[in-house]
């Protein structure tokens, strides 16, 4: 990746993620549509501004480029993961996942709504307490809205009520 990124991230195949992450919303692309990142900067396949200097800012790679990344494995601990999605809305070729690290099994997943707008995710994780696992990022769509953003992906324990309840991602995935 480049020097935002994480060295605990890998990329699979392919060329998506190659200007990853986004700084900022773009501005220039945006031209003021806030996605509702949080922070300095988002994964989004659409875009193409990796760091305030690059020169020219504001460029896009569009959704030809396909891809996928998928993060170290990790042990679940907590009962409750946070995360912001937006992007096309292609179950099967744009996503961000949950997968087993034992069997390469997608326990839960979920897509964008054909916006550049990142909505709230919370997956209950209380079942898959203990278990290795590792998230991946997809986006195997070069047609319309065949991109996929991701942001602020966060794992914790509960304590007292949920800020929203949880949603009800696509389960029972493939391998």
């Amino acid at each position: 990746f480049n020097d935002g990124f994480t060295e605990d991230w890998t990329i699979v195949f392919g060329t998506a993620f190659n200007y990853q992450p986004t700084w900022g919303d773009n501005p220039y692309e945006r031209s003021g549509v806030p996605t509702g990142m949080e922070g300095n900067s988002y994964v989004a396949t659409y875009e193409f501004f990796a760091t305030p200097k690059f020169y020219p800012p504001g460029r896009i790679q569009g959704s030809v480029p396909t891809g996928m990344v998928r993060s170290d494995d990790f042990t679940v601990s907590g009962d409750r993961l946070r995360l912001l999605v937006g992007g096309g809305n292609q179950p099967a070729l744009t996503f961000v996942a949950l997968v087993r690290a034992s069997d390469q099994r997608i326990l839960c997943w979920e897509t964008g709504a054909d916006s550049h707008a990142l909505t709230p995710r919370l997956w209950n994780l209380s079942s898959l307490a203990g278990q290795t696992v590792f998230l991946v990022i997809a986006d195997l769509s070069s047609a319309t809205w065949g991109h996929i953003a991701v942001d602020s992906i966060e794992e914790y324990i509960r304590t007292g009520l949920d800020p929203q309840p949880p949603t009800t991602p696509m389960t029972a995935g493939p391998y």
